[in-house]
């Protein structure tokens, strides 16, 4: 969800924007979705990526910063044991 941010992004942001509204939606839709039993894997913006999109995501200058941060919490992310026990079901 590109739109909304981490819990912890959030607290550190003067500039949240829509953010917080898109990070509600999100939950909302997690939570409809894993009453269910449907699994969700959840990427949504770090701190980092965050501060690299910065006050607005339309800057074009930021794309590389933006890419490579946002490069780099998805890999931190899907080595976490949670996401990766659920990706390894993937894997057969």
């Amino acid at each position: 969800s590109p739109m909304s941010a981490t819990t912890s992004a959030l607290r550190r942001l003067r500039w949240s924007g829509s953010r917080s509204l898109h990070t509600a939606t999100l939950a909302r839709e997690v939570r409809a979705l894993r009453g269910e039993g449907t699994p969700v894997v959840v990427l949504q913006p770090d701190a980092t990526v965050v501060d690299a999109v910065g006050p607005s995501s339309m800057d074009a200058s930021r794309r590389q910063a933006v890419a490579e941060a946002a490069h780099a919490s998805v890999a931190r992310h899907l080595r976490t044991g949670r996401v990766a026990d659920r990706l390894s079901l993937f894997a057969r």
